[in-house]
């Protein structure tokens, strides 16, 4: 009867010690998985100040009038020529742009007078001067000018408001142009009055930018 009551007594301490065990055991388990999948509080605040956390890619504006202030996108191929009346006031000596009829016309100050206006160039190309910067104001769209650096700008519309945007490709030069003959800005395209087409460019010989085949 003795050895029957030790015996019950052992049964009943390994059935508490294994009652113990799994306890334990559910016990680890849970703090295994809050480990492996913190609360979505503790995840976010670890993905901020983590290394591992990705800042997702600010990209500019179409218009490149981003939040960033970012300058106007970059015009592709040949710039767009509307046409200009001659007369009207200007914004920036030295520009040049198409009339109404296809010829061309450069902005400049007269003696006399307060304001540079149109002015028109009696059918020879005329050459930019001076410069302008990109994303400034202009007054009309389809003007033709340059970087300090002899890059090609446009006078673009953007939104509400015209700018000089730069080109990536060539401006077209209204008026005949005169091969061998100095032009701006670099990578211009113009014709002679025969229709032949030149590009403006340098040389390693010739510095100075000029109608080349």
């Amino acid at each position: 009867m003795t050895r029957m009551r030790a015996a019950g007594a052992v049964l009943t301490v390994a059935a508490v010690a294994f009652a113990g065990t799994a306890c334990g055991s559910d016990g680890g388990h849970a703090k295994s998985g809050g480990t492996s999948a913190a609360p979505k509080g503790a995840a976010v605040a670890k993905a901020r100040g983590g290394t591992a956390a990705t800042t997702p890619a600010t990209h500019p504006s179409p218009t490149g009038h981003g939040t960033g202030g970012t300058a106007p996108p970059k015009l592709s191929g040949v710039a767009p020529q509307a046409s200009v009346k001659v007369g009207r006031v200007c914004s920036d000596n030295g520009m040049v742009a198409r009339t109404s009829d296809g010829k061309a016309a450069f902005c400049t100050m007269r003696k006399g007078e307060k304001q540079p206006r149109w002015v028109a160039a009696n059918g020879a190309a005329p050459i930019p001067t001076g410069s302008v910067k990109p994303g400034s104001t202009c007054s009309d769209v389809g003007a033709v000018g340059q970087t300090q650096q002899g890059n090609g700008l446009v006078c673009v519309k953007h939104g509400g408001t015209r700018t000089w945007t730069e080109v990536k490709g060539s401006v077209a030069i209204p008026g005949a142009i005169r091969p061998g003959g100095f032009c701006a800005p670099l990578g211009a395209k113009g014709q002679t009055a025969q229709g032949v087409v030149y590009t403006c460019t340098r040389t390693a010989a010739d510095k100075q930018a000029r109608w080349r085949k």
